[in-house]
């Protein structure tokens, strides 16, 4: 019989208006302490009364500092760069130790480098750096001088979670020693004025499963994980936040925009048929929870359908209220939230969901709470034209 490795996460990366490393991300969500402002950029009558979360200056300051030519770098490939650094020093890794290392570069993008577009929108020409999404994964391994596979994945806002789902199943079967896989997206007018024409836009702030919800609010960032085998991570003695239980993605295909139940349990359940586990075993749920009436309820109709007696979940803890949404890295910022909660046995509120919509009949945690005995955590990542993607995470000791 042939022994399947457990495959690990031994290091995590941010970038994100709430903080650009992992301990202040983390804070800001255990503290609810977020950044929305009206946005200003917008085009004019597409959503210049709404509120955005975007990276301050300070903040793009510091990665610019680190980031070898940075000046001319589209914000996509910046955050991702600097996300990816941030993962691989927690990982212990770097040029010597991933000398004779096959690592590839797996990235969940939704709209390639969108100020490359945006620039294009109000000036007619496209920088010399080209409008691909390709440029982002192809930017990280040039920059590392990683020598395996690299590839964007688009998926919508589960691209990260999809992402994870090739990168998990290229490392079982052993085609690459070492993976990094994530999601970046900066800010983008396009998609901002396509979510205001779909009135899905919040005027206040991101409430997932609140009965005053009105709408995600949009925000840019990245999110990367590092993935290995547990053999090798036992070589270096390398402790790990995790262990990635199994992944299920389906597409359903049913409507553009509004999410489809049936699909979205179909890939639940290959989640759990691929991880051994039933929905007994589910203590803990990072939903998608955008704020948006349609997805909230659906959601929250999918939890009630799969987990019928909820005795053993504990609750829901939703993280979009504060970071805001992060459209194609919101799954891998999901998880790299779910590897601090980990490390650190505390879960944040779910930020502005209170009164809750007694529709969204859901045990959401609305004020931060001490666990340290936390076994299975399921993220949920939902996209546009019913692109669906489930990761289930155990912890590892």
């Amino acid at each position: 019989m042939i022994e399947i490795e457990r495959i690990l996460i031994s290091g995590i990366g941010v970038v994100s208006p709430i903080g650009i490393s992992t301990q202040d991300f983390y804070n800001n969500l255990i503290n609810e302490k977020y950044s929305h402002t009206i946005e200003t950029t917008a085009f004019p009558g597409h959503g210049d009364d709404k509120r955005t979360a975007r990276l301050t200056q300070e903040q793009k300051n510091s990665i610019d500092k680190l980031i070898n030519g940075s000046e001319s770098m589209p914000n996509t490939a910046k955050y991702a760069i600097y996300a990816v650094d941030s993962a691989l020093k927690d990982a212990g890794l770097n040029e010597s130790n991933l000398l004779n290392k096959r690592v590839a570069v797996i990235i969940g993008n939704n709209d390639a480098e969108s100020d490359v577009f945006d620039n294009y929108i109000k000036t007619g020409r496209f920088v010399k750096y080209g409008y691909s999404s390709y440029n982002i994964s192809k930017g990280v391994s040039d920059y590392f001088k990683l020598n395996a596979l690299n590839l964007c994945v688009h998926n919508a806002c589960a691209s990260s979670n999809m992402a994870m789902d090739l990168a998990f199943t290229m490392l079982k079967n052993k085609l690459v020693d070492i993976i990094v896989v994530g999601g970046a997206d900066s800010f983008s007018l396009r998609n901002y004025a396509g979510f205001n024409s779909l009135k899905s836009l919040s005027q206040s702030t991101c409430k997932p499963f609140s009965s005053f919800r009105d709408g995600i609010t949009v925000t840019e960032g990245a999110g990367i994980v590092i993935l290995e085998r547990e053999s090798d991570m036992v070589k270096r003695k390398k402790s790990a936040y995790c262990e990635v239980l199994g992944i299920g993605s389906s597409n359903d295909a049913y409507h553009l925009t509004h999410p489809e139940k049936n699909g979205i349990i179909m890939a639940v359940e290959k989640a759990f048929k691929y991880s051994g586990i039933t929905y007994k075993d589910v203590e803990y749920i990072m939903p998608h929870g955008t704020g948006t009436p349609t997805n909230d309820e659906t959601e929250s109709a999918i939890i009630k359908e799969v987990y019928p007696d909820k005795k053993n979940l504990k609750g829901i803890c939703s993280i979009k209220g504060t970071v805001g949404h992060m459209m194609g890295a919101a799954g891998a910022v999901a998880t790299v939230a779910i590897c601090m909660i980990y490390k650190n046995g505390i879960l944040p509120p779910s930020s502005k969901s209170i009164p809750q919509d007694e529709v969204c009949d859901v045990k959401v945690i609305t004020e931060a709470i001490k666990d340290d005995n936390i076994g299975i955590f399921v993220n949920h990542s939902f996209g546009f034209g019913g692109n669906n993607s489930v990761v289930v995470l155990r912890n590892y000791n």
